[in-house]
């Protein structure tokens, strides 16, 4: 990920926010967080002899991760939607307990009436329809001009995007989140359109930690600097922090780790995983991998 990027990571403030700004009618009952962990992809040919076995195919690499990961973040969706066929297949070839969460179509997203004037909302939505259960939320990246004053034209499209879909929608302009009525105000909103607020944790982009709670779920694009002592750190306070949202009714959490070099993207998708597995709170689907020498376990 580009976007956020910074040369010098010495003044960073990696630290996260403390005020929740929250939907007040989320049910709070829930014990438990269910976590799901994935990387932004399963083709990358290096995981071979650690994520996958040393001879595999690459028709066979979505299978391996499905058994390691839970969730994967689905970026090719943003290049074309998908074809049902493609759909169908990644479905049936991912484990049982399985989700993607894929980005929206680009020509949505990108356009100044995000998609309204070509039709390209309805041909998303029932392309996302043939995921079934394997659907986690989608995501819309808005582009770094698109501010609050164009507020209107989200109202436009959550007109037409069902229900049914779950979405989040990922901000990347600084008027979203400018001062505590505007985040009021924004998860007002976000219940109105039923979408979750998307967290950007990126070291150039401070505000994308935002602490909106509108709904019962949230995406966290969560991106690490090759394994440096900070990233871990952040990642065990991100654990503690996801223990103050449950109070607040969060259930579900969909973690995408990114790193520069995403072939490290496992290990601190591994780390998270063995260390939310030390709190009782967290729910996590376990590995379908038994101990062999060709795999990485976690």
């Amino acid at each position: 990920m580009k976007f956020g990027k910074v040369n010098d990571l010495a003044s960073i403030d990696f630290g996260l926010p403390k005020e929740i700004f929250h939907n007040t009618k989320l049910n709070r009952s829930s014990n438990t967080i269910k976590i799901k962990v994935g990387c932004t992809g399963w083709s990358t040919k290096e995981w071979k002899g650690s994520l996958y076995p040393n001879k595999s195919k690459s028709s066979d690499f979505l299978r391996y991760y499905s058994e390691h990961y839970k969730t994967v973040e689905l970026n090719s969706s943003f290049y074309t939607i998908p074809k049902k066929e493609t759909i169908i297949k990644w479905r049936e070839e991912s484990a049982e307990d399985f989700q993607f969460c894929p980005k929206v179509f680009r020509g949505i997203s990108q356009s100044r009436d995000l998609g309204l004037s070509k039709g390209l909302i309805p041909l998303c939505l029932d392309a996302m329809s043939f995921f079934e259960e394997k659907l986690g939320p989608c995501f819309i990246q808005l582009p770094e001009y698109f501010d609050i004053s164009r507020v209107a034209a989200l109202d436009s499209f959550f007109e037409q995007w069902s229900t049914s879909i779950p979405i989040s929608i990922e901000f990347r302009h600084p008027s979203w989140f400018e001062n505590k009525e505007t985040k009021h105000w924004l998860v007002e909103k976000s219940i109105e359109w039923s979408a979750s607020i998307l967290y950007t944790d990126v070291a150039g982009f401070r505000m994308g930690v935002h602490n909106i709670l509108s709904h019962d779920y949230m995406i966290i694009r969560w991106v690490g600097n090759n394994l440096i002592q900070s990233d871990f750190k952040r990642i065990e306070a991100w654990l503690s922090k996801l223990l103050e949202f449950k109070n607040n009714g969060l259930k579900e959490v969909f973690f995408l780790v990114h790193e520069p070099n995403n072939i490290l993207a496992p290990e601190m998708c591994d780390f998270l995983i063995e260390t939310a597995r030390e709190e009782k709170v967290f729910e996590i689907s376990k590995s379908n991998v038994t101990s062999n020498d060709q795999l990485k376990l976690f």
